[in-house]
């Protein structure tokens, strides 16, 4: 049909003029006036449902002269990607309908490929050529044999970006990262730029071989480049894709070292999913889920908290919200409420940015609503992050609503254990009385607040923090015993003999001292110990607690002779600061070593406490936990 269309343009006039009037009407493609008679060869061409048939087409064009053949191939060269969607349409369908036979498709691949070469159309013939090479690794697993293809291929053309660009992929698809990256970043920065799609899957390949290396900023640049291709592609069908590669940029953002900016980021993206409908495609529904998942680890690295999904806690995985074959399982798998997933967006966004933003976005996102088991976790974390940057005005604004909620938890308990992510309760949280907040386990979790508080102004010598709370504090609700704490940590002269008592006079101890003795540093590490085991405020008190007590030690060894027998407990103490744990475990065998450096002698049971912990024996959290 196309010859007969061909002769007809050759030998008729008025043919002719039909043909120029319609290439003149029709719209730029790819910038240029296209050949109707190249139009038609490429809309055949990239619908041949069979390699075999594509054999066919090849020996077609062999049997024309070089200038009708160039007339036909006109338009092919100018498509996205060179020769790629008319080489690869064929073996695409067969693989699709699961009827690929892959070792006579890349008998037939290198044939054409001998073919193109013949013709002197060396695009051609490199799309032919990776074709092989796919058929041999993607299909049959003939590794070495697709290697060899590629190299014969460079000996044939010369170097070449596409032979690169396949070599990369088969480094990628068995692992091997670093190959991946050594054959082909530098020559990916400018490859594919005309075809956003295959520019997404390139860059979100290196995006994944980076992260793998373990060079997470040089990641997230590459899913970045990723992502602006995927939404430059305007396709409904790569959205999701793009959406999820902004999910999976942020994430690499901050395993870099850049939570602000990445936290910043995810905020962005939950806003998005609202463009995605989870159920009018597999690919909508994969992003809507696994976007989520991301959110819960970064809520797991904040908080400490291990929320598991199907038994296991979240991992974070390069790449894997993006996935552009998503699996039609995951449909079957829960989705939590866009609301749920703001307070956790919240969380992450206190401990990051601040409380206070943190707050008002998130009453700007939910619009008026309250779900009561969510407000609970979030209200704490706003404290533990007031807390944690001594933020008196910040902690004296939450105290109330986190209060209220807590009181709301002790007489709900039933209520939130029937909560459901995907199916949430909302609600109303009324101000509690005084006598709802005099309850135990209320005024625990406010002790175990002040005392978090208390910890970190004295970690950071800012005595001023815990006389402004006291002040901040002087009229709430609740907060008697707490000031009565903070009294005790500024003035240093509780009778008391209980723990909290201790802690506190190990916390003025620190802002009354301007360099500790090493007894009293030994002390004060003990009593820091005990408070944080057992502390609500735990994963937080201990990213500032561990390399607090490591520097305080350090420091230590630096007056060797301060120390009792300095000969053997140095090198003890030494040989316990080199080691690479970043929890309580480590401060627990540190004390053990160190006790015997200095004069004071721990109560057995206190000793037989470090070894449990030394062990990773953490212990029972505070009842609320």
């Amino acid at each position: 049909m196309l010859k007969r269309f061909d002769h007809l343009n050759q030998t008729s006039p008025e043919w002719r003029a039909v043909v120029a009037a319609a290439e003149a009407s029709a719209p730029l493609l790819n910038g240029h006036k296209a050949s109707l008679l190249g139009s038609l060869f490429v809309t055949h061409a990239t619908n041949v449902k069979t390699v075999k048939d594509q054999v066919h087409l090849f020996a077609a064009l062999d049997a024309l002269d070089s200038s009708d053949r160039a007339r036909y191939l006109e338009e092919a060269s100018k498509m996205p990607s060179d020769y790629a969607l008319l080489v690869n349409a064929s073996w695409l369908a067969e693989a699709k309908n699961d009827t690929l036979d892959w070792a006579r498709a890349a008998e037939a691949y290198s044939e054409m490929a001998s073919q193109a070469l013949r013709w002197g159309y060396r695009e051609l013939a490199l799309r032919c050529y990776v074709a092989q090479a796919i058929m041999l690794d993607d299909y049959g697993s003939q590794e070495n044999a697709a290697i060899e293809v590629l190299a014969h291929a460079e000996t044939a053309l010369g170097s070449d970006a596409v032979i690169s660009r396949a070599r990369a992929k088969i480094h990628f698809r068995h692992k091997r990262h670093l190959s991946a990256l050594e054959s082909f970043a530098e020559g990916a920065a400018g490859f594919a730029l005309g075809d956003p799609v295959e520019r997404a899957y390139m860059c979100r390949e290196m995006g994944i071989s980076a992260a793998e290396t373990g060079e997470w900023l040089v990641a997230s640049e590459w899913l970045g480049r990723a992502r602006q291709a995927a939404f430059s592609a305007r396709s409904k069908a790569m959205r999701p894709m793009a959406i999820g590669l902004r999910a999976d940029e942020a994430l690499a953002i901050y395993r870099a070292g850049e939570p602000s900016r990445a936290v910043t980021i995810y905020g962005e993206v939950l806003q998005s999913l609202a463009s995605l409908d989870g159920d009018g495609s597999t690919k909508a529904a994969y992003c809507q889920r696994v976007v989520r998942h991301g959110l819960l680890w970064m809520f797991g690295q904040v908080t400490g908290r291990t929320l598991e999904v199907d038994g296991e806690p979240p991992v974070m995985v390069p790449g894997m919200c993006s996935n552009p074959e998503p699996p039609e399982s995951i449909r079957d798998q829960p989705c939590a409420s866009i609301d749920v997933a703001w307070y956790m967006q919240a969380v992450t966004e206190a401990q990051h940015l601040s409380a206070a933003a943190a707050d008002t976005n998130l009453a700007q996102r939910l619009n008026g609503k309250t779900m009561p088991g969510m407000e609970v976790i979030a209200r704490e974390e706003f404290v533990a992050s007031t807390s944690s940057r001594l933020d008196v005005d910040g902690f004296a604004i939450q105290f109330g609503p986190w209060t209220d909620s807590l009181v709301y938890l002790a007489e709900h308990l039933e209520e939130f254990r029937k909560s459901d992510v995907t199916e949430p309760r909302y609600g109303f949280i009324p101000s509690a009385s005084a006598s709802q907040l005099g309850a135990s386990l209320v005024q625990q979790r406010i002790e175990d607040a002040i005392i978090a508080f208390g910890m970190f102004a004295a970690m950071n010598r800012q005595h001023d923090r815990v006389a402004a709370l006291a002040a901040a504090l002087e009229d709430r609700l609740g907060a008697e015993v707490g000031r009565q704490l903070l009294t005790f940590m500024l003035n240093g002269d509780s009778t008391a003999e209980n723990l909290r008592a201790f802690i506190c006079t190990a916390i003025h101890t620190t802002f009354a001292q301007e360099t500790l003795t090493t007894e009293q540093l030994f002390v004060v590490t003990l009593r820091f110990v005990q408070a944080t085991r057992r502390s609500a405020f735990l994963s937080h008190l201990l990213r500032r607690f561990v390399p607090w007590a490591r520097e305080a030690w350090q420091r230590a060894l630096e007056n060797r002779f301060a120390l009792v027998n300095p000969r053997t407990t140095v090198p003890a103490i030494q040989a316990t600061l080199a080691g690479d744990r970043d929890d309580l475990s480590a401060v627990a065998a540190l004390l053990l070593v160190a006790e015997d450096a200095v004069s004071v002698r721990l109560d057995p049971s206190l000793r037989d406490m470090l070894r449990a912990l030394a062990k990773g024996e953490q212990g029972k959290m505070s009842e609320l936990g």
